[in-house]
């Protein structure tokens, strides 16, 4: 009774609330995604997408692997574990909780690197003070 006790135990487990970390081998193709959406800026529709999508993330899952088969067909075999691996990640319960996290911390990122590579300027209006010396003999030149 005890053996049957121990195998049943889990039978019925459900994972923990909250983000499932993804595998090493996960990770390169949900990055991808996230960093996709990060870098174009479409922060809020992708987590907005995503949100709507989370009752449906393990049916999500299964349609992915449904159409594997189709995918090995034409994919190089790199893309294809990459597309078995992002298949696998959408299965887990905090899947979107992860990906949700990860594009708003790739949005951060990449916003912070445009605000340090952006050339400081004064006067908080985002252009030079004035016009350039060439514009101001142009103006002279007029009168």
């Amino acid at each position: 009774m005890g053996e049957l006790k121990s195998k049943l135990k889990h039978a019925f487990a459900i994972e923990e609330p909250g983000p499932a970390e993804p595998t090493p081998a996960q990770r390169a193709p949900v990055d991808w995604m996230c960093d996709l959406a990060a870098r174009k800026h479409m922060t809020t529709p992708a987590c907005m997408a995503l949100q709507i999508c989370r009752p449906l993330n393990w049916l999500g899952a299964m349609t992915l692997h449904f159409f594997s088969p189709a995918v090995w067909a034409v994919a190089p075999d790199r893309l294809f574990r990459h597309y078995r691996s992002f298949a696998g990640y959408l299965e887990h319960r905090g899947s979107i909780d992860f990906m949700i996290r990860r594009i708003e911390q790739m949005e951060a990122d990449y916003d912070e690197k445009e605000r340090q590579a952006r050339p400081k300027t004064g006067g908080g209006t985002g252009r030079e003070d004035g016009p350039s010396e060439t514009g101001r003999e142009d103006l002279r030149e007029e009168a």
